[in-house]
């Protein structure tokens, strides 16, 4: 190889190294800021999801106050136990949306875990008799698309199981009644602080 060779070869690499840095640093640079962007969109959402899991506490705390809940279409027919139950549902159906959107993207061993277990709570609700007939009613049908089809295919899952071997279908759990009394239970801490 002569010294004209050498150089040669020298530049030739020297700029495929350049170039290929740069399409790298491009890329991460790119990918950093789309996870960025999706970091804060996902922060705005959870910070309107808990404003209206808020505006139903009032639901809650005050049936009588409200003629309506938010999803059902005859609700000023229901008793005030079942605006109560209905708003319950809502918040739980908020609290689940939260859980499909953070931990979905399973990125690490820890968000694994923890989407099994949202996924399992998911099921346990769904498994509920009267959470269901809400769900049937319309109670996702206000909830975005992606998650809303999730739960969608979980409930026809569970159906299909139930169908296949209806002796394993679970008694009606009494998740309402618990979250009603973890809700009356527990103050709201506000916002909490790391570290």
């Amino acid at each position: 190889m002569t010294t004209e060779d050498w150089l040669l070869w020298t530049a030739v690499t020297s700029n495929l190294a350049t170039a290929t840095s740069v399409i790298v640093a491009l890329a991460v640079y790119f990918h950093e800021r789309r996870r960025h962007l999706d970091s804060r969109a996902l922060d705005r959402f959870l910070a309107v999801n808990e404003q209206y899991r808020d505006y139903l506490k009032m639901f809650v705390e005050h049936p009588e106050l409200h003629e309506k809940v938010p999803y059902a279409p005859r609700a000023s027919e229901k008793s005030l136990e079942d605006r109560q139950r209905g708003a319950l549902f809502e918040i739980k159906v908020c609290e689940l949306e939260s859980a499909y959107f953070l931990y979905i993207k399973q990125r690490t061993e820890f968000e694994r875990a923890q989407w099994q277990g949202w996924h399992d709570y998911m099921v346990d609700w769904l498994s509920n008799p009267k959470f269901r007939q809400a769900w049937d009613d319309g109670l996702g049908d206000e909830y975005v698309r992606d998650f809303k089809k999730y739960m969608d295919d979980l409930l026809a899952d569970l159906k299909r199981q139930e169908k296949a071997h209806p002796q394993t279908r679970a008694a009606e759990p009494e998740m309402v009644e618990r979250a009603r009394a973890t809700q009356q239970a527990a103050p709201n801490p506000g916002p909490q602080a790391d570290g």
